[in-house]
């Protein structure tokens, strides 16, 4: 087994759509499937069920995906650690965050602001995310939770609209905006925000400080690990979900509607994290000042909407 072929596994359940995967991956459709192919060979078992033009990962594929992660981060992780130990370039960087895909635009400002640089983005879990930032693996990450840590300084760089997700069939699938209040007898799927071992650990999700503030307990019958899981179990399911809405671009929605809260005003936060006493190397900090500037650019007041529902 390949450590290329474990990449292109998970990206391919990233994606949930063959095609997708494979123009990301810059490889053709077929070359994909015939991997994706030798692989559940290998292995024994089917990875993904098939529905016409569209995979879904099943009960083995979406275990699997957890020791796949484990191993490719594991290897980035070493060789981030060796290349630090060769050469101390001064146009690399490695940082954890989310999907580039995600944020149109911010790759090529990077660039623009930073020539020639190379650019790492480890995309894991809450959990690992910040182990890698701890054990000085990553320059800085981004993530949504909030983390009380004496040796992290946090900076708010994005305020961004939240939307509720669901399936296209459900009744409410064809309202272009609604009332969070309305929502009280749905049943819902959210996202674990959970942090390192030894870091606070969120106490609420934004769904869930939403719903207390409209009123109600939101009735969350699945927890997922990752966003490309909830879009699953919103399009395969009855359930609600709640996301940003800046994401969304960078997922496949088929199935899927995206309704707007009228009432609350619903907002999330992204946090820029970096150790206190990391020295920064030049390209590193233009990165960091690059990135912070793309997303504050358009925001006039950068309020820290979990701490304000607080009170």
């Amino acid at each position: 087994m390949e450590l290329l072929t474990l990449s292109y596994f998970i990206k391919t359940a990233e994606t949930q759509h063959m095609s997708n995967a494979a123009a990301e991956l810059n490889i053709s459709q077929s070359a994909l499937s015939t991997k994706i192919k030798k692989l559940e060979e290998e292995l024994g078992v089917r990875l993904f069920d098939r529905r016409g033009k569209y995979i879904y990962l099943n009960e083995y594929g979406k275990k699997f995906l957890e020791y796949a992660q484990s191993i490719v981060n594991q290897y980035n992780s070493a060789k981030i650690m060796l290349h630090s130990m060769k050469s101390d370039s001064e146009n690399k960087i490695s940082v954890s965050m989310p999907a580039l895909t995600s944020f149109p635009g911010l790759m090529n400002h990077i660039k623009n602001n930073v020539p020639n640089i190379v650019f790492r983005n480890i995309q894991t879990n809450h959990t690992e995310r910040v182990n890698m930032l701890l054990n000085k693996n990553v320059a800085f990450c981004i993530m949504g939770a909030k983390l009380e840590n004496p040796n992290i300084h946090e900076t708010l760089i994005s305020v961004d609209n939240l939307v509720i997700l669901a399936p296209s069939s459900c009744d409410i699938a064809k309202k272009k905006e609604i009332d969070l209040i309305e929502l009280k007898d749905y049943k819902f799927a959210n996202v674990n925000r959970r942090a390192a071992a030894d870091v606070a650990e969120a106490p609420t999700t934004d769904l869930e400080m939403y719903c207390r503030k409209a009123g109600f307990e939101p009735k969350i019958v699945y927890w997922c690990d990752q966003f490309y899981e909830l879009i699953d179990s919103i399009r395969d399911g009855q359930f609600l979900g709640m996301a940003a809405e800046r994401i969304l671009p960078g997922y496949n929605l088929n199935g899927i509607s995206v309704i707007r809260v009228s009432n609350p005003q619903c907002y999330s936060n992204l946090r820029l994290y970096r150790l206190k006493d990391y020295e920064e190397s030049k390209t590193e900090r233009l990165v960091r000042e690059s990135i912070m500037e793309y997303f504050m650019k358009d925001e006039d007041e950068m309020i820290d909407y979990r701490e304000l529902n607080k009170k």
